[in-house]
């Protein structure tokens, strides 16, 4: 099942490259000339219709280094020189000093060269198991008779026992108004795609997220007598003291729309989805940060270690609200069958933290002071979201503005699904639904984008 899905997947992805660009590729284009020194260029040079790399096939040049291939061609207007280089999978680790793969531009009109290289070396290749891009601009080149020049070759003072090089899909795209409309129409599918892939990946990992979230639990209490039972001492002093506080000695009462409702019971609801929420978000600068050693050491997944930290708070969550629920039975309050909302609106507000955690955690790696600044920004957000006064006593003119605010619509929810005193408002889900799905796709476009450069820069 799964090849025959990765051969749709690769379909599609050639669809799209043929759709969004004027590609002259050159699996059709054969060299005018190949220079491989002292070999036989029918044992050289090989065109290979499919090779697959960590589930990539591509269309490949085989060229045994060194080896220089020559072309001749016009150059379109607003175009790029494009190719993915890798070196052959069976022969990881035969060439231990690696090979440079080389694209060079000259014009035949007035002289003008450039060009471009990537360095492969078999011990980088055999860990990231990727292929690597290789992009040549050829703008100043437009509508010019160019030589073309894609060689390979390895340093002066290396090993003779040379592995094979490969170049990828190797072509001059030619960018138009397709590609926009394109990419726009397609940015849906995306979505789904990178999504199914981040399930696979928990799906895959599933042993290690749970030893994660294990250790992460325990680390909390470590060396403490009553260990995880804290998970449960915590939330339930916390609903004690907010009972004692706001009920017993203030005696604070909310206003006849709420048909009477105790304001601590009120003001809990509306923190649980909150405390949840913060927790995560506080946490995510560091979730990369704290695991360098696997990320360095080794070939790691670590887009699961802010989804890590999510389970661990969910669990936490998950016992908050439980107690919760048991006090509203001893105090005199019941469940209704509006308590089921509680599902949709935690899934909403979980792709918003872990869209969020993504782009927190990969920015901090970049930029330290990411963590100092979210416990700020936190903070400001608590006291901008209805949380501990009623929504209807902020001014109608900023109702709009506070509207935006997708936690605003997260806790009231809650609010409606715990204590059932409202209506449900389907637009209010909406108002937290759509937000969540837009953080969760860009967390995870900013998190894939600066993954690569993780390993070099902790």
């Amino acid at each position: 099942m799964m090849p025959r899905f990765k051969l749709i997947l690769n379909g599609l992805r050639e669809l799209w490259y043929r759709i969004a660009y004027d590609s002259l590729s050159f699996s059709s284009l054969k060299p005018d000339s190949i220079d491989v020194g002292y070999q036989e260029p029918d044992e050289a040079v090989h065109w290979i219709p499919s090779v697959e790399v960590a589930d990539q096939i591509k269309q490949a040049y085989f060229t045994h280094p060194p080896s220089q291939l020559n072309y001749q061609l016009k150059v379109p207007s607003r175009c790029v020189f494009r190719a993915f280089v890798t070196l052959k999978p069976e022969a990881w680790g035969k060439n231990t000093d690696g090979v440079e793969f080389n694209v060079s531009i000259s014009s035949k009109n007035n002289g003008e060269s450039t060009s471009c290289k990537v360095f492969s070396h078999p011990t980088v290749f055999q860990k990231h198991r990727q292929w690597q891009e290789l992009s040549l601009n050829l703008k100043k080149f437009a509508n010019q008779e160019v030589n073309l020049t894609l060689s390979t070759s390895t340093p002066m003072d290396g090993s003779t026992n040379y592995a094979w090089a490969i170049w990828g899909n190797p072509a001059i795209l030619s960018r138009g108004l397709s590609l926009k409309m394109w990419r726009l129409c397609t940015v849906p599918f995306r979505i789904l795609m990178d999504f199914f892939y981040f399930v696979r990946s928990i799906y895959q990992n599933s042993y290690m997220i749970r030893t994660l979230v294990r250790r992460d639990l325990r680390g909390r209490y470590v060396g403490s007598f009553l260990g995880l039972f804290w998970s449960f001492i915590h939330p339930l002093s916390q609903i004690c003291i907010y009972y004692f506080v706001f009920s017993v000695i203030l005696k604070v009462k909310l206003g006849p729309e709420y048909g009477g409702m105790s304001f601590t019971i009120w003001l809990i609801a509306g923190l649980l989805p909150w405390m949840f929420f913060a927790e995560v978000v506080t946490r995510s600068p560091t979730a990369v940060l704290e695991q360098a050693n696997l990320i360095t050491k080794m070939v790691f997944p670590s887009e699961i270690l802010p989804f890590c930290h999510l389970i661990a708070a969910a669990i936490n969550h998950f016992i908050s609200m439980g107690l919760f629920v048991v006090f509203l039975y001893i105090v005199g309050y019941g469940l209704s069958f509006k308590f089921l909302l509680v599902l949709p609106i935690l899934f909403s507000t979980c792709l918003f933290a872990l869209g969020l955690s993504w782009m927190l955690s990969a920015l901090n790696v970049f930029l330290r002071d990411i963590g100092q600044i979210i416990g700020v920004v936190v903070n400001i957000w608590f006291f901008l979201t209805p949380i501990i006064y009623p929504r209807h006593v902020i001014p109608e003119k900023y109702q709009g503005l506070y509207g935006l605010n997708p936690m605003l619509h997260a806790v009231e929810g809650y609010r409606t699904a715990l204590l059932g005193k409202m209506d449900f408002n389907m637009e209010s889900l909406l108002y937290l639904f759509v937000p969540a799905l837009v953080m969760f796709a860009l967390g995870g476009l900013v998190f894939k984008k600066l993954k690569p450069a993780f390993v070099d820069t902790i």
